[in-house]
This record gives structure tokens, sequence and C-alpha cells, in this order.
């Protein structure tokens, strides 16, 4: 029943509690209406939740800590870096379009299966309290993050003493399955194994629609979202249907 001025504001807590009760009358909502998303007051360390979850239900304005590069900030870069970082991405017309809005939504997708394949890695950088004779044991991990779904992880084996031009050749896959696909993620991180905990080394994330297929060579950044010169991993990808 609200004015067609009026805008609302929810937490991040809230509005996945609205999503998860009652997605379609949220998606509709949205449709005529402007919705805020906040993080909530409990992140007292700035945290950010993962804002695709939210766009897929249409929310257009979603606000995060920007102070933290963490998970939710990579997303958010990567999802605005797509239209030269204007600040505006058009949402995609089935949350624009009321008449279209169906319950039948996730309901007789076409499978598709997106092939990674982590060949090497170019100069990866010491973590930032490496020691001077220290050597990294790099490997990679790869997410992909579906709006809705929990995130699947995957990741190669280790490379022991090699930060330089370690060589892995493994081949990670993924199963696709979802009705925005231009709000599915690809996340890689470079981690340095270690017995006590895991360093990070770099990462990057980008959206699946964005993958330019075959032998590419990807940019990573450190865990301020600054891109390093000359480290890169070069990889190559695919996406094809599934046979029913």
């Amino acid at each position: 029943n609200s004015k067609y001025y009026h805008m609302s504001s929810f937490t991040d807590k809230v509005s996945l509690r609205l999503l998860k009760s009652d997605k379609i009358a949220f998606i509709r909502h949205n449709t005529r209406h402007l919705s805020r998303i906040y993080p909530s007051g409990f992140r007292i360390n700035s945290s950010n939740f993962e804002p695709h979850h939210q766009w897929m239900v249409g929310n257009q304005m979603v606000a995060l800590n920007w102070q933290t590069f963490d998970l939710g900030m990579q997303i958010d870069q990567a999802m605005f870096s797509v239209n030269g970082r204007c600040g505006y991405v058009l949402k995609s017309e089935r949350l624009r379009n009321p008449e279209i809005i169906s319950p039948a939504i996730n309901t007789h997708l076409p499978t598709q299966t997106l092939t990674i394949q982590i060949i090497s890695a170019q100069q990866l950088p010491k973590p930032k309290d490496a020691l001077a004779d220290e050597v990294i044991d790099p490997f990679v991990e790869v997410e992909l993050l579906i709006p809705g779904a929990d995130a699947t992880k995957k990741r190669t084996y280790t490379i022991t003493d090699n930060g330089f031009n370690p060589t892995w050749n493994e081949t990670l896959k993924f199963t696709l399955n979802c009705e925005e696909m231009s709000l599915v993620f690809l996340r890689f991180v470079v981690w340095n194994e270690d017995v006590r905990s895991n360093d990070f080394i770099a990462s990057y994330c980008i959206p699946v629609t964005s993958l330019q297929f075959g032998y590419r060579h990807v940019p990573l950044s450190d865990f301020n979202g600054e891109q390093y010169l000359f480290t890169t991993l070069f990889i190559r990808s695919s996406l094809e249907f599934t046979p029913a």
C-alpha cells in the first residue's frame, strides 16, 4: 500500500528473512518501490553481507562498509566493473516487469557446466608478515557464488616452495542452474598453505557473464583491492550446456 515515492530501508538480516518467507512478493514490491539494504548494527567489525543475494530480489540500493574489502565488497566491485564503475547497472527484465514474475522460479532451468582449468601463476607475492628468506607454498581456491545459494568452493593441490611460476594444470568443474546468470560470480583466491592457518596472497572476482572464455591471464589484487602489477593467474575456461 506504499505510495510510489516511498522508499523502505531494511537491514541485511531483515531483507534475507523477507527473501526466504515471500520472495515473489519482495520482487513485485521492488518493481514499484525503492528498497535500501544496509549492514546490520551487529556487524561491529564492519564486515559485509554478500550483496548478490539482495540484488536477486531487485533491491536497488545495497549499502556496504567500504572500509572493509571482504567478499561482499569484492562482489560489489565485480558487479559495477561491467559498466565502467559508473555506479549503475540495469536490473534484468524479470526483476523490472511485474507481469513476467512467476512463482515457478527455479524450475525447468537449463543446467550448464563451468570448467575452469588452473594452469599456472606468475610472480606471486609473499604474505605481508613473511620472513625475508621464506618461500611460499601456493594453492588456488575457486568459489562459485550463486544468489540464493551457498558458495561452492573447489581448490587445487599445493605447490611446494614456488611462488614465482607454480604450475598446477588442474581442472575444476562447477554446475550452474540459476535464473539470474548476471548475478553469478566467480572468485579466485590464492593462498599460502601453512600448518597453523593459510595466508591470503591475492584474489580476483568477476561475473560469470563477463568471462572471456579460452586462455586468459587473470589479474590479482591484494587484501585492500589494489591490483598487483605483474601477478596473474593463467587459466582456461569454458561454459557448456549439460545434456538432459
